[in-house]
């Protein structure tokens, strides 16, 4: 998973007293589920274990064991550590998980925080729900490094937002927070986010939490520090026009760079990408594909960079920015036409292999799976095909945390699907309350979920069951 340390929760003690700080503890919810420890194959064997967030030399430590769900964990009222909850099956396989936030002692001392267990095998929900309509695939971002923001309730004239807070385990509506984007105007109609983006600034004294919202030919800087808005340009010598990336998807690294790029979007071909990092000084710089592309698979990799692959019929089939980059790098293999694909790294995100994964060919047809080596520099072949992989999802997104990977997908109808991948096979991941239209995102504490979109009545596709209001997460 993604380890968090949150700034502006660790607590420094600068007159403290003689008495001693009294310990905090990590209450575990399963939130609006009953079944997540009896669900077969059921956990046998539960461990807690931390791991210090501000010793580079640390190694993970064993806090506590038990053959019954544990549903409190200590924390000292000293260090900053990380709490991972697991709960193994007799085969040694994790089917539940939980996992903090990186929290100082100091401040978690005397507190009680809740603290949600999920299953790795079906999709889960957490305590609370969105208390307004998101609408189908709402932008979403992750904001002060803990809140779930979704940007999608949109009207003819503005925008209605919602929050989740991923430390509190509640709905977090801008009005009970210091955000004030409750509601925002759109210098242009339609009034809809067709692209988002969240991300930080650090100086030497503060952190700065900022957020682009990429309409159907506009975009505006939002500044969450200050609750200020204002209309924001193409980057110079760059693309001419928003709409130009507008549909683009948004990833978001480890270290915190943002990169959306216009070639994900089925609607029309981009070569536009923009880049928000510190190498751009946190700055919008616009990036060039060598080729326009439709409907191509994304992804970033920690040791080669943001990866391009597939939505052009004629020109190589992979692209790579490096970290600090400037211009793509083209590889040498053929043309790959496939659209609408997921991209997951095959060992871990320091890997040089992904799978390409879901999708479809140039006919429509469903696309194999097969896998590409980054590491490739010249006379690249056709990359292999792995059938075992195989997935018929017209479009689809990879998540992947070491070497562990979720594929999430949406079927023609709208109808939402998710996979457990290994390097040998996929296995479905069922959901509570079946959904068309929602929108994948991972979140920084191990899950991925489900966001928005629509219910379907009973689980089928007999017509909508109402806006889907309540978070659906799976353990990665």
């Amino acid at each position: 998973m993604i380890r968090l340390c949150l700034p502006a929760c660790v607590a420094v003690c600068c007159a403290c007293s003689a008495e001693p700080l009294p310990a905090g503890h990590y209450d575990v919810t399963i939130g609006q589920e009953t079944d997540t420890y009896s669900l077969e194959p059921a956990p046998v064997s539960f461990t807690v274990s931390s791991l210090s967030a501000t010793d580079s030399n640390a190694s993970v430590t064993q806090v506590a064991t038990s053959s019954q769900p544990i549903t409190t964990i200590e924390v000292p009222a000293t260090g900053t550590n990380w709490y991972t909850l697991t709960g193994d099956d007799a085969d040694g396989n994790i089917r539940v998980q939980a996992a903090s936030f990186a929290i100082s002692g100091v401040t978690v001392a005397g507190y009680e925080y809740p603290l949600f267990a999920g299953r790795t095998d079906i999709f889960g929900r957490p305590p609370g729900e969105f208390l307004t309509a998101q609408g189908d695939h709402p932008p979403t971002g992750i904001v002060w490094g803990r809140y779930l923001w979704a940007a999608g309730g949109s009207s003819d004239t503005s925008l209605t937002t919602d929050s989740y807070d991923l430390i509190g385990w509640t709905e977090a509506s801008p009005e009970t927070t210091d955000n004030s984007f409750a509601t925002l105007t759109c210098p242009e109609q339609p009034c809809k986010f067709e692209s988002f983006a969240a991300f930080s600034y650090y100086d030497s004294t503060s952190v700065y939490q900022f957020a682009l919202g990429i309409g159907a030919d506009w975009a505006i800087s939002l500044n969450v520090y200050d609750g200020t808005s204002k209309a924001v340009n193409v980057p110079e010598n760059s693309f001419t026009s928003w709409k130009d990336i507008a549909g683009g998807r948004t990833l978001t690294t480890a270290e915190g760079a943002v990169y959306i790029v216009g070639a994900t979007r089925s609607s029309a071909e981009s070569s536009a990408v923009v880049e928000i990092s510190a190498a751009t000084s946190n700055q919008l710089e616009a990036r060039t594909l060598n080729a326009a592309r439709t409907g191509a698979a994304v992804t970033y990799l920690e040791n080669i960079g943001l990866v391009v692959i597939g939505g052009n019929a004629t020109e190589p089939g992979v692209e790579i920015l490096a970290s600090g980059g400037s211009t793509f790098t083209r590889l040498t293999y053929p043309a790959d036409p496939v659209q609408g694909a997921a991209l997951v790294a095959a060992n871990s995100p320091s890997s040089n292999i992904v799978w390409r994964m879901g999708g479809r060919d140039a006919n429509g047809n469903p696309a194999p799976t097969v896998v590409y080596d980054l590491a490739c520099v010249q006379d690249c072949t056709s990359p292999k095909v792995l059938p075992d992989l195989y997935l018929d999802v017209p479009t689809a997104t990879g998540f992947f945390s070491g070497d562990k990977h979720i594929v999430v997908g949406e079927q023609a109808d709208g109808t939402m699907v998710a996979w457990r991948v290994t390097d040998t096979a996929t296995t479905l991941i069922p959901q509570r309350q079946p959904r068309r239209a929602a929108s994948a995102v991972q979140l920084p504490n191990g899950f991925v979920a489900l966001v928005g979109g629509t219910l379907l009545v009973d689980g089928s596709d007999a017509g909508s069951g109402g806006d889907a209001l309540k978070l659906e997460l799976v353990a990665l």
